[in-house]
């Protein structure tokens, strides 16, 4: 199911239309800007055909009927829910978006419902394993508990030397791109607006948001 969802992800349609063609196309890898992030990774392309494929071998022949929770947290998201939720009709994929009011949607949505709408923003691979991907971490978004990735994390974080700490750490980032439960489908640029008339403002680079679709493992 989860491969089926990324599949029928038209990528470049969400980047053109949400972030206005300003970023990247995403790869289901959660943090490519971290030195750790695998690289040479195949992009991951639309094959509608092929997720019609999983669908059906997953029981769901006729159909799948999923509700997809988003909010207005922030610009695009709620934009991002409605293409989204077309794309996967495409692939015999009915989704039901529901907008929920921000100052609830952090407290009864987020890391707790099956189906919603979520960013990354500028965060080390480590810090997001930490807080959202092993086992015992606070905020476990997709309910991605595996004792073996959990060990795996463990003894690559042990590793003195740098070059083979990152090449471990990237092995494990390629096993959730794979298997796990985000859709990483762009990576906004950061944009930042001046005035000639305005001075001492950093010239350094801007922020990225990487928007992603979260699919809890036990949903």
């Amino acid at each position: 199911m989860r491969e089926a969802i990324k599949l029928a992800t038209d990528r470049q349609e969400l980047l053109d239309k949400v972030f206005l063609g300003y970023g990247k196309l995403g790869n289901d890898l959660l943090t490519p800007a971290d030195p750790s992030s695998p690289t040479g990774v195949p992009q991951r392309a639309r094959d509608v055909a092929r997720a019609k494929e999983l669908l059906k071998e997953a029981g769901h022949a006729d159909g799948l009927v999923l509700e997809l929770a988003t909010t207005t947290s922030y610009p695009g998201m709620d934009t991002a829910a409605t293409l989204f939720a077309g794309q996967l009709g495409e692939a015999g994929i009915t989704v039901r978006v529901t907008t929920e009011p921000p100052d609830a949607y952090w407290t009864k949505v987020f890391a707790q419902s099956d189906f919603y709408t979520g960013f990354f923003g500028g965060i080390p691979f480590t810090d997001v394993a930490r807080v959202s991907l092993l086992s015992d971490s606070p905020t476990n978004e997709t309910a991605w508990h595996r004792p073996e990735w959990d060990a795996a994390y463990d003894e690559a974080m042990a590793i003195e030397d740098e070059t083979r700490r990152r090449k471990a750490l990237g092995k494990l980032q390629s096993e959730l791109r794979e298997e796990g439960g985000y859709v990483v489908w762009g990576l906004g640029d950061g944009l930042d607006l001046t005035s000639s008339r305005v001075s001492g403002l950093p010239d350094g680079p801007g922020f990225d948001l990487a928007f992603i679709e979260q699919v809890r493992l036990d949903g």
